[in-house]
């Protein structure tokens, strides 16, 4: 008597999903760095001086703050100055 044996053998594949990598976000400041610039100065409301009431003088501005603003059909960065001021008197 003559037996064969026979074995059956399953395979499995296994299917290997790659996801994509994740894009990099934006942080706030490189947002607004892409976006065309506009500059706006933002005039003080008064420019006298508040120990000595004597007229100040404008020595500059400084950057306050950047906003994203939407003007049909386009979004563009608003960089907000404000004038910087000093007092010309010496007690």
């Amino acid at each position: 008597m003559d037996q064969e044996i026979t074995e059956a053998v399953k395979t499995t594949t296994t299917k290997i999903v790659r996801h994509r990598p994740a894009k990099k976000r934006l942080t706030r400041q490189e947002f607004l760095d892409q976006l065309p610039q506009v500059e706006e100065v933002v005039s003080l409301k008064t420019t006298t001086c508040p120990d000595c009431q004597h007229e100040m003088a404008h020595i500059g501005k400084r950057l306050a703050r950047r906003e994203a603003r939407l003007k049909e059909p386009e979004l563009y960065c608003a960089n907000l100055y404000e004038e910087s001021v000093n007092t010309d008197f010496k007690m």
